[in-house]
């Protein structure tokens, strides 16, 4: 098909992001994969080391295999930042817990038929960045992959036997792979995690001004007209390339614009996940799952309602009453397209609150991410909301009219078609 796109890190001139690449792109600074595994915790006298997988010598000092990591904590996880020594069972100094509790799937303490916990390990001792997945031969691509897991298998041994232990030894052999909870063979996921793609030339193209704190001081990113769903993750960026700019820092909770899923030229192409407008920097925390599926929930409203309709994509998103067609239902399906944390999907009042959000924001009672739908109408927010909707106020036929609550308020407002 041909659709232009953007592969590895752009530079500044072609974002404007203050963080991007200085001086020229860097096509091969792409977001590493990584092959997660699960383990056991056995008692300590088991010993279920693993066989030396091929290249484990090289891995234990070129990758390194360590539990030492540079993090922006206070940026992010609230952790402190900079390097940071982790421990596989304990709590380190300036953590907030233990590699083992990190992506820890079972506690043992919670049910009554499980006599050991079980982890999920992700860490960026096992991040392969011998070579990008994309734009590689078939051959090469296996060749990677296969690496990628020698890479996981050897990070596996070294927690075995040469990682620090609170008392001073090394290794933890009771550390048990679990093939059976992966599904395969190896014990390892039966595909890499892959944080990054390439991203399409899209309509538009999401910037870290759009989304960064240092950049956008209210509760929300950016709005966007075109919304068709939420997201929320920092900007998460694992480095792959020697001397890559590398940006980590928290975003405000942001929007995803139908304009990222459609490429700029292309007519008939939907984007459906990680390849939407975003840049590597702003892949970095619209890489998430949470916000892949919102992607994906997405994508197939617009290609049906293209199809029922029988408009393209980008026509569909140009026409202001098929894109409010479209957004309305996502909104009654349940998909989220404005950030209200008091307002969840369950709530009576999700839809109506979402469609006036939509149609007319909600900056007129409080500058956070709360809507307050048991809180009375007041006079000002109701001068404000009809100003902004450009239509009457459906309590202007209602005797005692600010006894109304802000939540009824929206739901009369979707029952006049208002909204």
């Amino acid at each position: 098909m041909g659709a232009e796109h953007t592969v590895g890190a752009e530079d500044r001139l072609t974002t404007g992001e203050p963080h991007a690449q200085p001086d020229r792109p860097a096509p091969s600074c792409v977001q590493p994969c990584t092959y997660t595994f699960a383990v056991e915790l056995r008692p300590p006298l088991e010993d279920h080391r693993i066989p030396q997988p091929s290249g484990y010598s090289r891995n234990v000092s070129g990758q390194p295999y360590s539990l030492r990591i540079y993090t922006h904590g206070g940026e992010i996880y609230g952790e402190e930042s900079g390097w940071l020594e982790y421990g596989v069972l304990e709590t380190m100094p300036g953590t907030k817990g233990s590699l083992f509790e990190f992506r820890r799937l079972i506690d043992a303490e919670q049910f009554s038929d499980r006599d050991s916990d079980i982890s999920l390990i992700n860490w960026p001792s096992a991040d392969y960045r011998g070579r990008p997945l994309v734009d590689q031969t078939p051959e090469n691509l296996a060749f990677c992959l296969q690496e990628a897991k020698r890479l996981s298998l050897g990070f596996l041994l070294w927690l075995q036997t040469d990682a620090p232990a609170q008392d001073a030894g090394t290794g933890f052999p009771n550390l048990k792979l679990r093939p059976d909870v992966m599904g395969s063979r190896d014990g390892l996921s039966k595909y890499p995690y892959i944080r990054e793609a390439r991203r399409i030339a899209a309509l538009t193209t999401v910037l870290e001004t759009d989304v960064a704190v240092a950049f956008q001081p209210g509760p929300t990113a950016r709005h966007f007209e075109d919304t068709v769903g939420i997201g929320w993750y920092p900007i998460d960026i694992h480095p792959s390339c020697p001397g890559e700019a590398v940006v980590s820092t928290r975003t405000r909770p942001f929007q995803i614009p139908l304009g990222a899923l459609i490429p700029a030229r292309v007519a008939n192409l939907i984007a459906a996940n990680k390849n939407i407008g975003t840049t590597h920097i702003t892949n970095g925390c619209f890489r998430l799952q949470p916000v892949e599926w919102n992607i994906g929930e997405a994508a197939g409203a617009l290609a049906s309602s293209a199809i029922r309709w029988d408009v393209r994509p980008g026509a569909l998103r140009d026409d202001a009453d098929k894109l409010r067609a479209l957004q309305l239902d996502l909104i009654d399906s349940g998909v989220p397209l404005s950030w209200l944390v008091d307002v969840p999907v369950s709530d009576v009042f999700f839809s109506p609150v979402q469609r006036l959000v939509l149609a007319a924001g909600f900056r007129d009672q409080t500058d956070d991410l709360n809507f307050a739908p048991n809180d009375r109408l007041t006079d000002s927010s109701r001068r404000w909301l009809d100003s902004r909707l450009g239509k009457p106020s459906p309590t202007s036929d209602f005797a005692g009219s600010t006894a109304m609550t802000r939540g009824q308020y929206a739901r009369q407002l979707m029952e006049d078609g208002h909204t």
